[in-house]
């Protein structure tokens, strides 16, 4: 019984957990802000969904409305996660952009990586 029980720890130090996910291509800085009626939109968490095979990227915003990290460039769709921003902030966003939606989009790339989002 011991026996086996060595063999397959042996076994899965051996195989691991699987080969490591290596990204296609390089994450880039990127930047901007959320404003709702031109004001910043507080502390919101902005969510892009990739349209073109890129990971999804997760935003949390500052109390200005400013945010920041890193994402692969393409096209994203993306809306506010309600559950991830302060209450008082999504408040005043629109209930359309708390929801995703593939027809508004925004798109990253190396020469236009700050993108600015009016929640209106």
């Amino acid at each position: 019984m011991y026996r086996w029980i060595i063999v397959f720890v042996g076994l899965v130090f051996l195989v691991g957990c699987g080969p490591r996910v290596e990204m296609r291509q390089s994450e880039i800085p990127v930047s901007g802000k959320l404003t709702v009626g031109g004001k910043p939109g507080g502390k919101l968490q902005l969510n892009l969904h990739p349209m073109e095979g890129q990971h999804p990227v997760w935003l949390k915003a500052g109390e200005d409305g400013t945010f920041s990290g890193k994402a692969i460039a393409g096209k994203y769709s993306y809306f506010v996660d309600a559950e991830r921003s302060d209450p008082v902030a999504i408040e005043k966003v629109g209930t359309k952009f708390r929801e995703a939606d593939l027809s508004r989009t925004i798109t990253i790339s190396a020469d236009k990586s700050t993108i600015d989002i009016a929640l209106d």
